[in-house]
């Protein structure tokens, strides 16, 4: 074994290079110079890594789905209710897709949801997904209100 960083690699030593410097293979393919204190012998109970164990064997508890929040509470969604008002973009650089938002939050409180259907988002960066999930979920929210509860 050999210590490359801050980690132990496998590797086989091929030579002495002088007193104080070896040269290693790694199995893989590649070689290195070491020096001696940065070599030990292979121990297979302390070097041997332990068995993955796969993310979702660990979770103990059902994990809440993140939400973005841009995004409109399900809870108002399943109820049919508008939120109080637009959500508001505190990031500077894309403070310009604040309209957006404003936009359809004004016709969605209007009843116009023909214009809401129709909004137009070009784009395909972060924000502007997120105005299309925001105008989703403001037609959820319109279908959720003419149901028959």
């Amino acid at each position: 074994m050999v210590h490359k960083r801050k980690s132990w690699r496998e590797a086989t030593i091929i030579g002495r290079l002088d007193p104080n410097h070896w040269r290693a293979e790694y199995p893989g393919g590649g070689s290195g110079m070491f020096r001696e204190a940065d070599i030990r012998a292979y121990d297979a109970e302390r070097d041997a890594r332990p068995a993955a164990q796969s993310r979702r064997a660990k979770a103990t508890a059902p994990q809440k789905s993140s939400r973005s929040r841009y995004a409109i509470d399900p809870e108002a969604i399943a109820a049919g209710r508008l939120p109080q008002r637009a959500p508001v973009v505190t990031s500077a650089a894309n403070s310009h897709y604040q309209k957006h938002f404003d936009r359809l939050f004004a016709l969605a409180r209007a009843g116009d949801w023909d214009a809401v259907r129709d909004y137009k988002v070009t784009g395909s960066n972060s924000y502007s997904k997120m105005v299309v999930r925001y105008r989703q979920d403001l037609l959820a929210v319109h279908a959720a209100s003419e149901d028959p509860q």
